[in-house]
């Protein structure tokens, strides 16, 4: 893993209601991810809604020239890439009835390039497969948000264990290792 501080916060909970979009965030900037990063979070969906009403969960990070952005609604994972495209991953998101926390990891791999960037999705430790997370960019480089839209459905409840970015590819488990850890 790579040489970056450990920042300590854990135990997120959200609770939406109509209309009101919740984005915690920090104000920790990572200006130039490496080429090859690990970015893992634990959930727990109590609630969540459908992509195509705004009633998702998201976690976003980027630099002045690229976007990775993950989306959380209704079961299934997606991953942005180029023009807004969305990359399924699957019905693999536990929420409402059958919520449970899960542990999603995300490796990034920019070596061929911003422009061709992929990420093999893990859940609970099995990839899902590799995508395409080419995204043009979407907002400050280097901020890392979590998002939880609910625009049309009510008491929409999301919670975070931890967010850990490291340096590499690999299992994020020994906290005496270099990383970020966000909420």
């Amino acid at each position: 893993m790579g040489n970056l501080n450990l920042i300590p916060l854990v135990n997120l909970s959200l609770l939406l209601t109509l209309m009101q979009p919740v984005i915690p965030q920090r104000d920790i900037y990572i200006i130039s991810p490496p080429d090859l990063f690990t970015l893992e979070i634990k959930t727990y969906f109590d609630k969540l809604g459908a992509y195509a009403n705004n009633d998702y969960a998201s976690i976003h990070y980027g630099t002045a020239a690229w976007s990775f952005w993950v989306l959380f609604a209704s079961g299934n994972l997606k991953i942005f890439k180029t023009g807004w495209g969305l990359e399924n991953v699957g019905d693999i998101v536990l929420h409402d009835g059958s919520a449970a926390w899960q542990v999603w990891r995300f490796e990034v791999d920019k070596t061929d390039g911003e422009a061709d960037a992929t990420v093999e999705v893990f859940l609970g430790g099995v990839s899902q497969g590799t995508f395409d997370c080419d995204l043009e960019p979407t907002s400050g480089a280097g901020h890392l948000a979590y998002y939880h839209n609910g625009y049309t459905t009510d008491n929409l409840v999301s919670h975070i264990d931890y967010i850990r970015i490291a340096t590499g590819h690999g299992e994020i488990n020994d906290v005496a290792k270099p990383q970020v850890m966000m909420f």
